[in-house]
């Protein structure tokens, strides 16, 4: 029984994907937006939703592992399988632009990440959590990028 809900799963989120970028298509086009600005938008908050609900989700249970490794694992997958996955396919041009605004962005994101929890190991007395104060400088982080 376990199977038939994993599999429902996967089409449920194959399907809700296709009809996200669909209609994030739509939209772009019936108010002139350029497609970049939708994928960066739209689809990514959309794609990045069923991650949020599994790491609330663990974070309302006590389970904050499960949360960070949600986060950790699906950013590992994205930059290592699926860039490597379509370098395979095609050559993935770098452009300046790419390499002055993502590049910088995603090792800033990584650090703050490796500083916010790195708190238990320089103070051994700091209980090992991300706490509220981190959380909002995160929120506000990704809004300004």
């Amino acid at each position: 029984m376990e199977y038939l809900y994993l599999l429902a799963g996967l089409v449920l989120i194959l399907a809700g994907a296709n009809y996200l970028t669909d209609g994030s298509v739509a939209l772009a086009e019936r108010f002139r937006v350029p497609g970049f600005l939708i994928g960066l938008t739209i689809v990514a908050v959309g794609t990045s939703t069923p991650e949020l609900v599994v790491s609330f989700l663990s974070a309302l249970e006590g389970e904050g592992d499960m949360a960070v490794g949600n986060v950790v694992g699906s950013n590992l997958f994205n930059v290592f399988i699926i860039l490597g996955v379509c370098a395979l396919i095609r050559p993935l041009p770098l452009t300046r632009q790419n390499i002055r605004r993502d590049l910088p962005v995603g090792v800033a994101a990584s650090l703050v990440l490796c500083a916010v929890l790195a708190d238990e190991v320089l103070d051994p007395t700091h209980p090992a959590r991300i706490g509220r104060i981190e959380g909002l400088a995160m929120l506000l982080l990704y809004v300004l990028s």
